[in-house]
């Protein structure tokens, strides 16, 4: 799995104890060539703008090898239409933080199913 914020350390204690957690930066993002049998998923953790977020997520979904491998969008903005929008561009899952453990952990499990 891979998290793309190195600052969240909360997201990536939640989540080693039941996953390998690989944290990448954006440039890491850009650079990766992703491998559906090296990588389950992507957790997209954003802190910045909506709009950053979509062009991150629009530019991952054209990388090759990226189209199998589920993506969750896990976002500080709560427009009414960013869910949407994620879902219409690509990402599997949307979720606005802050997220409960719980949720986050279903969502992870039925992503990776």
């Amino acid at each position: 799995m891979l998290n793309n914020c190195k600052e969240d350390g909360k997201l990536t204690q939640i989540l080693s104890n039941d996953y390998i957690v690989s944290e990448c930066d954006i440039e890491c993002f850009e650079k990766c060539e992703f491998d559906k049998k090296a990588v389950d998923l992507i957790l997209l953790n954003t802190s910045n703008e909506l709009s950053d977020s979509i062009v991150v997520l629009e530019n991952l979904i054209k990388k090759e090898g990226i189209k199998d491998i589920p993506v969750i969008l896990l976002a500080d903005d709560e427009e009414n239409d960013a869910e949407v929008m994620a879902l219409q561009i690509g990402a599997m899952d949307y979720l606005s933080k802050p997220y409960k453990k719980a949720v986050l952990l279903g969502r992870i499990e039925k992503a990776i199913a």
